[in-house]
Order: structure tokens, then C-alpha cells, then sequence
């Protein structure tokens, strides 16, 4: 029984290793560990290990650590409000909390992106710390002033709605009655 329909062609695609069809040593060497001669990264100090792989887990480490002290944070402040009935109170403490959050997420991205650019040498560490707080500083710029936006046009329309109710409620000299 054949696999393919009646009056197709089979097509078989063979993929060697550009070495040829000696494949010894493509499974010896780590990926992380290995440069463009199959050799081993070296940084001159005889150790093996690549930075990148510490660059990493200093990263990931420091991205935990926020997270885990943001929330405790807001656990231990979000239910002042609750505790004591104020609504207004809880809102601005709510508000509080996204600006801490929002300075400390550009302050995070700076460090990343430092942390990041490292391998490029100081110049890198610059570069890498000013592209990545510029994009986090922009985007939380934007999400202001998104939220200002809509404040704005929120009463703006109230304005104009009190405006229209003022203007229906004056005497009418047609009908001769207050509306």
C-alpha cells in the first residue's frame, strides 16, 4: 500500500552537515559553551563558564527580588483603606503604590538593560541602560498622559452636560414656563 495519491511524485530532501557526513563532535560540546570553531569560550582567566550565563541569573534574580518585595509591599499597605472604611483613603493609597511601581519598574529596566549592554564593555552598559530606560520612562510617560487624556475629556463632557441642563432650565419665552 502506498502513502502517496496515485500520479504524484515522491521527493526525498537529504540535510548533511556542512563538515560533510562527519558529525563527530556536534553532540560533545555545550551550545552556551562553544564559539564559531567548535571551541571552548574561554575568557582568559581559564574558566569556561560564559558571562552571559551570569549576566542572566544576576537579571532573572533581580527581577524576582522586585516582584516579591512589590507584592509584599502592597500587601502589607493595600488594606489601610479597608481596615478603617475610606474609600478615598484606599484609592490614594492605590495611587501611591502605581507611582512607587512605576519608578522602580524605570529603575529595573535601567539595571537590565546595564546588565544587558555589559558585554559590550562600559559603552555597552551605557547604550543598554539608556535604551532600555528610555523605552520604560516613555511608556509610563504615555501611560499618563493617556490617563490625563481621558480625565480631561471625562470633564470636558460633564461641563458641557451641566452647560446644556443650565440652558434648558432658563425661562422659555415661547411657552412662557420654567423648565
Amino acid at each position: 500500500m502506498a502513502l502517496t495519491a496515485k500520479g504524484t511524485q515522491r521527493i526525498e530532501i537529504i540535510v548533511r552537515k556542512a563538515g560533510g557526513l562527519d558529525a563527530s563532535g556536534a553532540k560533545d560540546k555545550d551550545a552556551d559553551n562553544a564559539n564559531a570553531n567548535n571551541q571552548p569560550k574561554d575568557d582568559g582567566q581559564g574558566t569556561k563558564k560564559s558571562n552571559v550565563w551570569w549576566r542572566t541569573q544576576i537579571t532573572h534574580g533581580a527581577a524576582v527580588l522586585k516582584q516579591m518585595s512589590t507584592q509584599w509591599f502592597n500587601y502589607a499597605v493595600a488594606g489601610t483603606g479597608y481596615r478603617y472604611g475610606d474609600e478615598a483613603l484606599q484609592q490614594q493609597i492605590e495611587r501611591n503604590i502605581e507611582q512607587v511601581t512605576d519608578v522602580t519598574n524605570v529603575a529595573t529596566a535601567i539595571a537590565m538593560g546595564a546588565t544587558y549592554g555589559a558585554a559590550g564593555g562600559p559603552a555597552g552598559s551605557a547604550l543598554g541602560a539608556f535604551m532600555m530606560g528610555s523605552q520604560a520612562a516613555s511608556s509610563t510617560i504615555l501611560k499618563y498622559a493617556t490617563r490625563k487624556r481621558d480625565y480631561d475629556m471625562k470633564l470636558y463632557k460633564e461641563n458641557s452636560a451641566i452647560e446644556y441642563k443650565r440652558a434648558r432650565a432658563q425661562i422659555n419665552l415661547t411657552t412662557g414656563r420654567l423648565r
